[in-house]
């Protein structure tokens, strides 16, 4: 995480309604939020209209991946909708410049097991990044991928 905890630029696909799009403006100079359901757009835009630092966008990924590169990149539950997971790691690496993060909770009538989404996604991001956080339970899972390794606390200057 950058210092101070903030990034400059962030991306959520999948943002459903925003509710976790505005948090994340909170600690993000710039967030592209992006989902494939037109309503779902519709009420995140309504959600989010005094929040300039937000852009939401109609879009599948990971065909419709948009263009540059992002400090951080919020895959919350994409992958199990994911067709492609190859395609879908290698736009997160292609475009990640610091860290990635990736959670996982169940949904009701979800067939896809989170190692079908997690496991190719892990490998590929292991040959590029540094695995930071892996927290596991019975019905939640994090992963967060780091370009340097730094820590939270070694980044945000409460370790030296």
């Amino acid at each position: 995480m950058p210092a101070g905890g903030r990034y400059r630029r962030a991306f959520e696909p999948g943002c459903a309604t925003g509710l976790i799009t505005e948090r994340l403006a909170t600690r993000c100079d710039e967030v592209l939020a992006c989902d494939s359901a037109a309503r779902a757009v519709d009420l995140a835009r309504e959600r989010l209209a005094r929040t300039p630092n937000v852009t939401v966008a109609l879009g599948a990924i990971p065909e419709q991946w948009p263009d540059g590169r992002f400090d951080l990149i919020v895959l919350s539950e994409v992958g199990y909708y994911c067709d492609d997971i190859d395609a879908l790691t290698s736009r997160v690496t292609a475009s990640l410049t610091t860290t990635g993060s990736s959670a996982r909770l169940p949904l009701a009538g979800i067939r896809r097991r989170s190692t079908r989404v997690r496991q190719p996604r892990s490998r590929a991001l292991g040959h590029l990044l540094k695995p930071l956080v892996h927290h596991l339970e019975d019905d939640f899972l994090l992963d967060v991928w780091s370009s340097n390794g730094e820590s939270v606390a070694r980044a945000d200057g409460i370790l030296g």
